[in-house]
């Protein structure tokens, strides 16, 4: 189903009693300050309609420094149950109510059928470092949008039309762009072979092109991508293991709106004789009277164990007289990323420092200028002027071949590793890349080739709403989780602290220390160092080596973004959702269909939707596990941007859930199972039959856990303590949590409870507040100031479950010396830096150096003070304090 922009319509009732703070009008419309009481429309601009009641206050900060002219922002908006209808016509406004211009629609819904978020496109001038408040508000009518791009389509070709620029794109062939205008200028001319644009990769010295992929195109016989796509068939279940079937050629208008399009296209890349090998998605993004286009390029690697990727990429034909390769005139030649810290520009040598990663032409009437998003972070990279055309290399064929094999056929269970050989391949992983076309008229302007490059490196232009807004929405699956950091009282600073110091730590342990960087590697963090003293070790190797996704690092750090909104948390908690559904997640496997008796780096086909976890390389740990599929950092990472690719990935999770132990629901209930198909149900809410399958799903297991005497949940509890519980807080309780917060579903609610009365039973029975370590481990925390929500709304005695939260926060803030922990002075607080690059990577105990303060004993003393979890489970801190302090009055919770 092609998702259309809808205009919201018609008033539903009263904020649910999860939304506090939110002051309402009589008929349960939130109070404003009379914007729009007037009767005269004074916008200036005979398109606006006047604006009503409001809605939300937002802001958007330019975080590149670098000037806008009708900018594109697109961000997902929020909204808590009941306030806003699917339908209801809104307005975006400014603070003088000037109309702009909207496009939106939902991306998940309320059980009542209310928005629960909303995706919001654009298009805004921005000086640059600007901060501009804006908000959204009930209208009578939607308001025109003028000159708006328009999508049309043929049995040839999709045409999109942004005003400027018009492209075609083929559905008859692979080759991403059939012709281009711009300004009625024929830029991009209809092709006279498969091998001059479009997507490619090469193996063994031959190309394999997408663009050589057709409609009529048939797979050689033993095919390997048609052998999978046939085994998914014979023994899938309704909806197949991937969104969309990996083999055939797809092209389809994804999203269409009077601002921004979004035209899908996907497929195998064959060689010469038919053959595959690994393949495509490219998302192609058009704005409204724009010339430039957005493209998102996603490869998947098919391949097996033997299998070295020379090169792969995306090409442009364009040839014309004038080049400049990362500001260096040059009638042919590259700018590469082979390292880090370094990069190579043809005729001037190796330069120090990161590239910005442009590439234009002109040929006196037209240019076409490139742009590569974190083409230094994510190296190697490389982009390229032939006398032809231009290409990303996004693996450049400058660089060694892509070495995908495992560093050993055998399990390094010393370092960690586990179970066997099976699933532990490179096979099925896949890497996301984003680029900017500029098509333009003239010559070409390097000023502005290089400020679009700055501005794609500074990432997403967000409308934000106040961070309470974004606790009360209550959309997390947390309950609220925003606080007063500034001064409510000593515990809540000192906790928003604690959450400053972890948010830089693994920013400054992922991108300072270790410099962890690459394709395979950026948007890991490193796992866990021991030792208590400035003698720590760090593990390298193993499954403590990489967090990979263990802990929740993205959803964690997407909580502490959401609850204090900083652009660099931001790009670290993307960078960690997109590892997570790129590298992470199994996209592919054949082994079965192949018929292998080796491993031979072929994953299974059961393992497609699961993720890796604990191998020595960012790929290497074993899948097929319903324990390690965690994907809410992609679902809200979804939710945040509308990000298709994080969508697709959602599916795969889900309909791997679908088929694990279909008859067996305990298999899933307690591990992710009911957490990943609420998440699926909530994000395909557009896709009937999808939906359903997945609700359903979920309610079995929900029927499962209340079921029997003692039920699933208090059995599983029966006897436990803090560590011999971890599995059930860690992966059964978040599910819990989110599909009540979702559907109010009453028997989840008692499940919530009973967890909860097993923690406060007869006081405190697990020492929870009592012991420093045993407090400080936490990841039961959300579950029991989520419990005192449910308490407070079902009538019941809530302050057992608010007392214990409160005491296990006050250890955490380290006002005093406690079992297992010790203080941590005020001087200390206030020497944490507002930038991590003002922290030092030296073990500094308190008091910290104001001047240059170590990071490493702080943050150890913070949350890794023991050796009773590993490291990176920690991470979940950023949810569970957040929670816990947000329970808290302004008054309540003053140190011992």
């Amino acid at each position: 189903m092609r998702p259309r922009y809808g205009y919201l319509a018609g008033i539903l009732g009263l904020v649910t009693l999860l939304l506090t703070g939110c002051p309402a009008n009589p008929d349960g419309t939130p109070q404003d300050d009379d914007v729009g009481d007037d009767d005269d429309d004074d916008s200036g601009d005979d398109d606006d309609i006047t604006p009503g009641s409001t809605l939300v206050s937002l802001t958007v900060a330019e975080p590149a420094g670098v000037a806008r002219t009708a900018a594109p922002i697109r961000t997902g908006v929020p909204f808590p149950r009941g306030l806003l209808a699917a339908d209801e016509p809104i307005g975006l406004y400014d603070g003088d109510d000037h109309g702009l211009p909207l496009q939106n629609r939902p991306l998940s819904v309320w059980d009542d059928g209310s928005v629960r978020w909303l995706l919001v496109d654009t298009q805004l001038d921005l000086e640059a470092g600007q901060e501009q408040a804006l908000y959204l508000a009930r209208t009578e009518q939607t308001a025109d949008i003028g000159d708006p791009l328009v999508i049309t389509e043929d049995s040839e070709f999709i045409t999109v039309d942004t005003g400027p620029l018009r492209l075609e794109i083929p559905l008859q062939y692979g080759g991403v762009i059939h012709r281009a205008w711009i300004d009625d200028e024929l830029l991009i001319d209809a092709p006279a072979d498969a091998a001059d644009r479009g997507s490619w990769v090469r193996l063994g010295g031959a190309e394999y092109l997408g663009a050589r992929l057709t409609p009529g195109s048939s797979p050689v016989a033993g095919d390997p991508i048609a052998l999978y796509q046939q085994y998914v068939d014979d023994h899938g279940l309704e909806g197949g293991f991937n969104l969309f079937e990996p083999w055939p050629l797809s092209v389809t208008v994804e999203e269409e709106g009077p601002l921004h399009g979004v035209v899908r296209i996907s497929g195998a890349h064959l060689d010469g004789s038919g053959n595959s090998f690994c393949t495509f998605v490219v998302r192609l993004h058009a704005y409204r009277g724009s010339g430039t286009v957005r493209l998102d390029h996603t490869v998947v690697f098919t391949g097996d164990e033997d299998d070295r990727i020379e090169g792969y990429g995306l090409r442009l034909p364009f040839s014309g007289g004038s080049t400049v390769v990362e500001g260096t005139a040059m009638a042919e030649g590259s700018v590469a990323h082979l390292q880090y810290g370094s990069h190579e520009i043809t005729g001037a040598g190796e330069q120090s420092g990161q590239a910005l990663g442009t590439v234009g032409r002109d040929n006196g009437t037209v240019h076409l200028g490139l742009a590569l998003r974190d083409m230094a972070e994510s190296f190697p990279k490389a982009l390229v002027a032939t006398a032809d055309g231009l290409e990303a290399q996004l693996y450049p064929l400058a660089a060694s071949p892509w070495d995908l094999s495992r560093y050993s056929d055998s399990i390094d269970t010393s370092n960690g590793e586990t179970g066997d050989a099976d699933n532990r391949g490179a096979q099925g992983l896949s890497k996301t890349e984003t680029l900017l076309l500029l098509f333009g008229t003239g010559g070409l302007d390097e000023g502005a080739l290089e400020d679009a490059a700055a501005a794609l490196d500074g990432g997403d232009l967000l409308l934000l709403a106040d961070p309470q807004w974004a606790s009360d929405a209550a959309v997390m699956g947390l309950g609220p989780f925003a606080f007063d950091g500034s001064g409510g009282s000593e515990v809540h600073y000192r906790i928003d602290r604690v959450l400053h110091v972890m948010a830089d730590f693994m920013r400054y342990n992922q991108r300072e220390q270790f410099g962890w960087y690459g394709i395979e590697d950026y948007g890991d963090i490193r796992g866990r160092f021991d030792g208590g003293d400035a003698s720590f070790t760090w593990w390298e190797l193993g499954r403590y080596g990489w967090s990979g996704n263990s802990g929740e690092p993205s959803n964690q750090l997407w909580t502490q973004f959401l609850r204090a909104p900083s652009q660099q948390v931001y790009l670290d908690a993307e960078a960690l959702a997109r590892h997570t559904l790129d590298v992470q997640t199994v996209h592919f496997g054949n082994a079965a269909s192949l018929g292998a008796a080796d491993w031979g780096g072929h994953n299974r086909e059961f393992a497609v939707g699961s993720l890796h976890r604990h191998g020595r390389q960012a790929w290497s740990g074993y899948a097929g596990l319903p324990e390690y599929s965690h994907l809410s950092g992609v679902e809200t990472y979804y939710y945040l941007t509308g990000d298709g690719r994080a969508r697709e990935v959602m599916f795969e999770g889900a309909q791997f859930m679908m088929r694990y132990g279909v008859d067996n629901p305990e298999y899933t209930a307690t591990v992710n199972g009911l957490d990943l198909l609420s998440r699926a149900a909530a994000v395909f809410h557009d896709e009937p039959a999808h939906a359903t399958r997945f609700e359903d799903r979920a309610a079995l297991l929900v029927d499962h856990l209340a079921s029997g005497s003692p039920n699933a949940v208090v059995a599983e509890l029966d006897g436990a303590d803090v560590g011999s519980s971890f599995s059930f807080f860690v992966r059964g309780a978040p599910g819990l949590l989110y599909h009540h917060e979702r559907t109010g579903d009453a028997s989840v609610a008692g499940l919530i409870l009973d967890a909860a009365d097993i923690l406060v039973a007869g006081g405190d029975p697990w020492g929870l507040a009592t012991d420093g370590e045993a407090g400080s481990v936490m990841y039961y925390l959300n579950t029991l100031t989520y419990a005192a929500l449910v308490a407070d709304a079902q009538g019941l005695d809530s302050q057992p479950y608010r007392d214990l939260a409160r005491n296990v926060v006050e250890w955490n803030c380290h006002a005093a010396d406690s079992p297992g922990t010790g203080a941590i002075s005020q001087a200390s607080w206030d020497a944490i830096p507002a930038d991590w690059r003002d922290w030092a990577w030296t073990w500094d105990e308190d008091p910290l150096d104001a001047g240059a303060p170590g990071i490493l004993w702080i943050d150890r003393q913070l949350t890794f003070r023991n050796d009773f979890m590993q490291d990176y489970h920690s991470y979940r801190a950023f949810v569970h304090l957040a929670v816990g302090a947000a329970a808290l009055e302004p008054g309540d919770g003053q140190p011992r």
